[in-house]
């Protein structure tokens, strides 16, 4: 990131944020035209590229954090006894569900024998 100018910069923190090229010109006050010209320079594609896949692992790890808290909760609601027999079953039903299709999933990419 040391390579690009300042205006480059804070245009690349403005789309990684906005998402849109167009509100990340308006944020990073340059013209649309700039911004698109800065998008098909090759060092700063390979910079945001580099950033966005950042962002999408620590959103993956996120999510995987959240999965196993909610895998969690229907575990202990499923084993609950001062749960309705319906919750338990539905609960049980989810995550028998997300186990299937996790399996298929697997599968289909290969990863199980």
């Amino acid at each position: 990131m040391s390579n690009l100018n300042v205006r480059q910069k804070i245009f690349l923190r403005a789309l990684i944020e906005c998402g849109s090229v167009s509100q990340a010109c308006e944020k990073a006050n340059i013209q649309e035209h700039t911004g698109q010209k800065y998008l098909e320079d090759h060092l700063f594609l390979e910079v945001y590229q580099r950033l966005m896949r950042k962002r999408m692992r620590e959103v993956n790890n996120q999510i995987q954090k959240a999965s196993q808290n909610a895998l969690n909760v229907l575990i202990e609601m499923m084993n609950d006894p001062s749960q309705s027999p319906k919750i338990r079953i539905e609960s049980a039903e989810i995550i028998l569900n997300f186990a299937y299709h996790s399996l298929d999933n697997e599968e289909q990419k290969g990863c199980i024998i």
